[in-house]
């Protein structure tokens, strides 16, 4: 599947959301994508319970050195999960996150991805994420929310947390938990949150 739009990614979060998880298919990001040039439209299941529905991947991402700008998604990840079988590779991700995990209460929350049982390698997150939400007390991830069954390798995260009226998230440069090898978190941290 290649994905080379707004409308390419939408319509594979729409296929992670009705079930269909890319098990052993290879996605290719085969040029820049501007998420402003279009709408990137959020899981749609997603809701205010403990850990909302995770949409699986099992696929091989390649971004191939491409970046994704403007992600805004304050809902989940660019991914929801990633399978045990899953990866994602090779991916610049450029976020302007506000208010991030409003909709899911005590969760893990990332930006390549909320939940990795695979592996993400090769990846790279900059920007910035605003927390504002007094009833957000789950864990953020600077590149994934955890991978606590999964792998983190050769990735770095360069995203600068900001954080109002947020006493109750826990702020990790790179992942709450998990395997992490060879990766480093450059970013900064202000505000209020919890140690």
């Amino acid at each position: 599947y290649l994905v080379a739009s707004v409308d390419d990614l939408n319509t594979l979060r729409l296929d992670l959301q009705n079930g269909a998880d890319y098990a052993f298919e290879m996605v290719l990001l085969t040029k820049d994508i501007d998420l402003n040039e279009g709408t990137l439209k959020s899981y749609a299941s997603h809701s205010a319970s403990t850990s909302g529905s995770e949409h699986v991947f099992n696929g091989c991402f390649n971004g191939q050195g491409h970046t994704i700008s403007n992600y805004k998604d304050a809902k989940s990840g660019l991914f929801d999960k990633i399978g045990p079988s899953g990866s994602v590779g090779n991916l610049i991700l450029d976020v302007t996150v506000a208010q991030i995990g409003g909709l899911k209460l005590n969760a893990y929350t990332g930006l390549i991805a909320d939940t990795v049982e695979g592996r993400v390698s090769r990846c790279q997150v900059t920007g910035t994420v605003t927390v504002n939400n007094a009833y957000f007390n789950g864990n953020l991830g600077g590149l994934v929310g955890t991978a606590s069954q999964g792998r983190v390798l050769n990735s770095h995260s360069d995203v600068n947390f900001a954080g109002t009226n947020s006493a109750g998230a826990t702020v990790s440069g790179l992942a709450y938990n998990g395997t992490i090898s060879d990766s480093y978190y450059y970013g900064t941290i202000d505000g209020v949150f919890k140690a």
